[in-house]
């Protein structure tokens, strides 16, 4: 995150420690509040609450977490290859969540307008990530992109299936591509 807002790039205001003090302090300044993420996979993005701290701030100093600025508003999966967005949508999930990871129900095809496809194919250039599932959320209020995560191994299968998109196969002929020596940017 650090890298990318140094370029100017538009990702949510992001703290990771392990120091309660200083975690509270960070998302209590948030307007719309903030979210706790584990810094690997796997576990779910919550609320960055009182609760929160009351059950973590103990262990915080073994197992530091990622804390951040939280957008609400449309939320938006992307795969990129090459350095281009191959595929994208908008995904529909139970909103009383925070994390919508395993609570889509569906996903919508989105094509993103010019400017945030140029954001999102810098953002994989930087962080040096041909192959990339991204998270975006367009937030409500101000209508601006956010960059959230960026997954270098992002599972395409079920996307693929729910988008109706061949997403096996764009993999492929990449791969093929690269294997032929065609470099690993399309950009």
């Amino acid at each position: 995150y650090a890298l990318l807002t140094r370029h100017g790039l538009p990702v949510p205001a992001t703290l990771v420690t392990s120091d309660p003090a200083i975690a509270r302090a960070f998302c209590e300044a948030q307007p719309g509040g903030a979210v706790a993420k584990p810094l690997a996979g796997g576990a779910e993005v919550v609320w960055a609450d009182q609760a929160f701290f009351a059950d973590h701030a103990a262990g915080m100093a073994r197992r530091p977490f990622i804390f951040q600025q939280y957008v609400k508003g449309r939320s938006m999966r992307a795969y990129l290859l090459g350095g281009r967005v191959v595929s994208m949508g908008e995904l529909e999930y139970d909103r009383s969540r925070v994390d919508w990871r395993e609570h889509v129900t569906s996903a919508l095809p989105h094509t993103p307008e010019e400017a945030l496809a140029t954001q999102m194919s810098r953002a994989v250039r930087l962080l040096d990530m041909p192959y990339c599932g991204m998270d975006v959320e367009l937030d409500a209020h101000t209508g601006d992109a956010y960059l959230l995560d960026f997954n270098p191994s992002a599972l395409y299968a079920s996307w693929g299936r729910m988008v109706e998109t061949d997403m096996a196969g764009m993999l492929a002929d990449y791969l093929l591509g690269v294997a032929r020596g065609g470099g690993i940017w399309n950009t």
